[in-house]
């Protein structure tokens, strides 16, 4: 008999906030604590409010794919295995 498994796994994948600043924030650091929910949220036009995740991501998630970080269940979304605790 075949068994149907699916494995959850999470994908991690970029977004791109365009900002606007009169002056340059002396580190990294800084210029991130200075962006705004506003500024967060009006980079993406409703209903398009998810990116689009690229082929790469899924693959660079699967590589790092571990027992820890996945979840396993039959067909019918019963487990079959859980993560392993870290």
């Amino acid at each position: 008999m075949t068994h149907r498994i699916i494995i959850e796994y999470e994908v991690t994948t970029s977004f791109k906030v365009l900002v606007y600043r009169d002056e340059l924030p002396a580190s990294h650091d800084q210029l991130l604590k200075t962006v705004t929910y506003d500024e967060v949220d009006g980079c993406f036009p409703w209903p398009e409010h998810t990116p689009t995740i690229h082929e790469d991501h899924i693959k660079e998630a699967w590589r790092s794919a571990t027992p820890e970080s996945t979840w396993v269940f039959d067909e019918y979304k019963n487990p079959l295995f859980y993560p392993l605790p870290t």
